[in-house]
């Protein structure tokens, strides 16, 4: 999938910034890495990661990214905490 985005800031006074690309891996909604992240299982999305099986950029086929599918909300500062640490980024 890809996503673009346009911006209404400007790059200098009179230049609009560039839109944004962004690439993401698309997944069927209810693939592995999606029933790990709904169960809040950290673990083993970490793992997932280490071992290339996942990445902050898989997404379903509907765009919900890896945060939207959580299903407890103070999961959010799990997932955060690991990709600040450099999970998924390979």
């Amino acid at each position: 999938m890809i996503n673009v985005k346009g911006h209404t800031s400007f790059w200098n006074e009179r230049e609009p910034l560039p839109p944004i690309f962004s690439i993401n891996n698309v997944l069927k909604a209810g693939s592995k890495v999606f029933r790990v992240v709904f169960n809040g299982d950290v673990e083993e999305l970490k793992r997932m990661f280490e071992e290339g099986e996942a990445s902050i950029r898989d997404h379903d086929e509907y765009g919900a990214s890896l945060l939207h599918v959580r299903k407890n909300p103070n999961l959010w500062k799990d997932v955060e905490t690991i990709i600040a640490d450099g999970y998924g980024l390979v």
